[in-house]
């Protein structure tokens, strides 16, 4: 899944110690365009019709395992994906000055364990009675439409239709990307 991805693909920057050969990762299209600018990242494919020959090949989730179990080193505080500067800006100024509180409420409703990582929006009035500033709604897809059906909706701030409107051409999670970056909490 997408979440997999963004959890593992740190892994990928060992792989280009070894000398063997070029790297390349075959993720999701819709991933490239946010992993492009990733640091030490092999070249990214976003087409498996696009994909090159290769002597080697391992699923992403078992780099762990085949790297002996040890993590890539990254610098403390340092991200391994970083949003564009000015689309971080852009973000801070559209959502406004007051401190940013990020909320997201619900997974995918497919997968099989999502009630262990879902909850309903209504029960989280709590959390958006005591946040300290503006409440800003990162749901997206399934779960969004509990927005209008909450007491709170109007402490809910959310970013717009436009919010990872390119998501179909190959840039997913960029504006995602950029208003994480820009939230206080």
């Amino acid at each position: 899944g997408l979440g997999d991805s963004f959890q593992f693909l740190r892994y990928l920057t060992a792989l280009g110690d070894g000398g063997g050969g070029d790297v390349f990762f075959l993720c999701q299209p819709g991933l490239v365009d946010l992993l492009r600018g990733a640091p030490g990242l092999p070249r990214l494919i976003g087409d498996a019709a696009q994909a090159p020959d290769c002597d080697v090949e391992a699923p992403l989730l078992s780099l762990p395992w085949l790297l002996g179990g040890r993590a890539p080193y990254w610098p403390p505080g340092k991200a391994y994906l970083e949003a564009a500067p000015e689309r971080v800006a852009a973000w801070r100024a559209r959502l406004g000055p007051e401190i940013r509180v990020g909320l997201a409420w619900q997974g995918n409703p497919d997968y099989a364990a999502d009630r262990r990582r879902s909850i309903p929006l209504a029960e989280l009035a709590p959390i958006v009675a005591a946040a300290p500033g503006a409440i800003v709604s990162l749901q997206r897809g399934p779960g969004a439409e509990q927005h209008d059906g909450v007491s709170f909706a109007a402490a809910l701030r959310d970013p717009g239709a436009d919010f990872d409107a390119a998501r179909d051409k190959g840039s997913a999670f960029v504006d995602s990307a950029a208003i994480l970056a820009g939230l206080d909490l």
